[in-house]
């Protein structure tokens, strides 16, 4: 008697968190970010104030759980935490750290909801890196988020090595940023580039480039070739649909959908609590499913149903539950 299959979850590998207090030691929004003109947007969006991220008022948390709660379309969401910037000594350098997100952080919010599943972010340029990635894979790391351009390090240095083997021993992908970084203050542009995450993909590890491997407006053309050649030459390189719903990558999005033999090697995530934008697809879906869309409570599901409604195969949707290291999730 044949078993019944069971269904894999639908995972959004892209959700960004930011505790209750961003001034605290879990989590930190310098007054320079805070006035960054994407952040600005942000907070116009929402109508936060500064003083509601002070002090454990939490307004951000409680959006972020209100759009866990009211999801439908997706099961779980990986909880996105932001190392620091690291000086040459391997030292936190809080000049140039802009805006972090502590491991605990995200470690706390998985065992309160297990539909968060933690994304921990460690800088392989602290002193303690492979110890706290270690620390990291003992509590039960799904992923690990890198965002290079921002915590000042570059992903072809050779002394990165020992690190990308331990993630390869450990079957732990990475979630690295790729393209320019608008939403962040950047620190290097150039170490954002989809061709630097040569050296971990050479080591083993299971690499997914976020945003689509780093469409950007100014120069989309060039920038999917790339991204095409890279992603169909390498078995362990995978890109993310994060940020699609957005006015600078939307362009992207419609490229990918025009080659299927890419879908394989795309996984789905949204880059919650930036903007999702249905009115974006006006030309492509029709206007009563535009105004549906629109009208979905959650923002995590909003971005799903888009994409599916585009056309992306389900396998896209799915396809976290089988690179994540899972193993140490509560089901």
């Amino acid at each position: 008697m044949r078993k019944p299959t069971t269904t894999r979850p639908i995972i959004d590998i892209h959700v960004h968190v930011l505790p209750p207090d961003a001034c605290g030691e879990q989590g930190y929004v310098s007054t320079k970010q805070w006035n960054w003109p994407s952040f600005l947007l942000l907070r116009m969006r929402h109508r936060i104030k500064r003083q509601e991220t002070i002090g454990g008022n939490g307004i951000i948390r409680s959006q972020l759980a209100r759009a866990v709660a009211d999801m439908r379309a997706v099961d779980r969401v990986v909880a996105l935490a932001l190392d620091g910037v690291y000086d040459n000594m391997g030292r936190k350098d809080s000049r140039r750290t802009h805006f972090y997100v502590a491991n605990d952080y995200v470690f706390e919010l998985s065992k309160t909801d297990d539909r968060f599943l933690p994304g921990p972010s460690v800088n392989p340029m602290r002193r303690d890196a492979l110890e706290e990635l270690d620390r990291c894979l003992d509590l039960g790391a799904v992923l690990l988020k890198w965002l290079p351009n921002s915590q000042g390090f570059d992903p072809m240095d050779p002394s990165l090595v020992p690190f990308y083997r331990r993630m390869a021993q450990a079957r732990l992908p990475l979630l690295c940023h790729t393209g320019p970084e608008y939403a962040l203050t950047t620190a290097e542009r150039k170490f954002g580039r989809l061709e630097g995450l040569r050296l971990a993909l050479d080591e083993g590890v299971t690499v997914i480039a976020a945003h689509g491997g780093g469409a950007d407006i100014l120069n989309l053309g060039r920038t999917f070739h790339t991204v095409a050649d890279m992603l169909l030459k390498h078995t362990n390189l995978y890109a993310d649909t994060s940020a699609f719903t957005q006015p600078n990558r939307s362009w992207f999005l419609r490229r990918f959908l025009r080659h299927p033999e890419l879908h394989p090697k795309l996984i789905h995530g949204s880059d919650v609590p930036l903007p999702i934008i249905p009115w974006l697809f006006l030309r492509s879906l029709p206007f009563r499913e535009i105004v549906r869309l629109s009208r979905v409570a959650s923002p995590i599901d909003r971005d799903c149903l888009i994409k599916q409604s585009l056309g992306f195969p389900d396998g896209v949707f799915r396809r976290g539950s089988e690179l994540l290291r899972m193993d140490r999730a509560s089901p």
